[in-house]
């Protein structure tokens, strides 16, 4: 006997028309089957509509929308959101793909728990264009919940990967779609947001895996703009979680750290002549985020003062050559997880596998 659809998955997707195929397939092989997948178009233009089409002759529960232009990555996942009406939902690119026990996972964490939580993340591994696997995020190795305000903390800290993730559709509601002005940042802000009143959790299980390749990243901005972004984000979040059950020390002693560690590494950056023009934006972000405001004003004329006798230019190149250095000795050493052999990683390997053999991609 058939069940209504309890969750949907979003995929956005632009001109990957065999990758998005992937992604749906991915969707449609779970292991819990009362599901909906939803596809927004961006606007293709080539034969994304027909091989979606293809999909939903193939399963009634694939549905598709074009939008008449391309309204851009975010706002077409807003669309999505907005237009949500099962009990619970999760966010696909239509670069990655889901392990096919993802769905039984998260919504088995979400039935479990006494309190409703926001949402439930799982673990998630990357794969490269040349099939190297890697864990490169921090997750708990056993299951966690955390209530409120320490979630939220965790997700501004250590952040939560957007693939992985089951949500409660009523927590979200409650919170909004994700901000387009937060960037790069709007996946740590918005998980942030849904954790200040309710409770999160994290499961062990690896839900999803993201394909990184040289079209992964649509974002595009210098590391000065990513790394004032993260506080634009910061302030909105200190300000919705001091309106709800965070105390100002609470945030200070939990926050101010973090928050001081990455206002010094700004201003390093910020010692370059092409930097220069950001300092006045970076302190009125440092102070709304909750820092000391003689402290912060200190700190940019230290700065300041580094740059003009040249100081910032060989600093930021010492970094620079650092970063180099240690990038290229990650990148020799394989794509294994540092954590050494992985059930889950060997599983994801599998999957990603078979997954690419049905589309066409091995």
């Amino acid at each position: 006997m058939s069940r209504e659809p309890r969750i949907t998955t979003i995929i956005t997707t632009y001109r990957r028309s065999r990758l998005l195929k992937r992604a749906v397939l991915s969707v449609l092989h779970q292991s819990y089957p009362h599901l909906v997948v939803q596809i927004l178009d961006n606007a293709s233009g080539d034969d994304t509509e027909q091989v979606a089409r293809e999909l939903m002759g193939m399963d009634s529960r694939v549905q598709y929308h074009r939008q008449a232009e391309n309204i851009g990555g975010l706002k077409n996942l807003i669309h999505g959101i907005e237009g949500v009406t099962t009990e619970y939902f999760t966010v696909l690119s239509d670069d990655d793909l889901l392990m096919p026990g993802f769905f039984e996972a998260g919504l088995s964490a979400h039935e479990l728990d006494d309190a409703p939580v926001a949402f439930v993340a799982t673990r998630v591994v990357t794969v490269d264009e040349s099939g190297h696997f890697a864990d490169p995020w921090a997750h708990p190795p056993e299951r966690l919940r955390l209530s409120p305000p320490e979630g939220m903390a965790r997700c501004l800290k250590s952040g939560v990967s957007l693939p992985g993730v089951v949500y409660r559709t009523s927590a979200i509601r409650s919170i909004g779609v994700p901000r387009v002005a937060w960037w790069n940042w709007t996946e740590s802000g918005w998980h942030a947001l849904a954790a200040i009143n309710s409770p999160i959790e994290f499961s062990p299980d690896v839900g999803a895996i993201v394909f990184l390749h040289e079209d992964s990243h649509s974002k595009k901005m210098d590391s000065l703009e990513f790394r004032l972004s993260w506080f634009e984000m910061l302030v909105d979040v200190r300000a919705m979680a001091l309106e709800g059950p965070v105390t100002r020390g609470w945030w200070t002693r939990h926050m101010m750290p973090v928050t001081s560690a990455r206002f010094l590494g700004t201003l390093v950056r910020l010692c370059t002549v092409d930097g220069s023009k950001k300092y006045e934006t970076l302190g009125r972000l440092g102070v709304a985020s909750g820092m000391n405001a003689l402290g912060v004003s200190g700190s940019i004329r230290l700065a300041r003062a580094a740059q003009a006798i040249g100081l910032g230019d060989r600093l930021n190149g010492a970094i620079e050559w650092y970063l180099r250095r240690g990038n290229g000795g990650r990148k020799a050493s394989g794509a294994r997880s540092e954590k050494g052999d992985d059930a889950g990683i060997d599983a994801a390997a599998r999957v990603f596998s078979s997954l690419n053999h049905k589309v066409g991609l091995n």
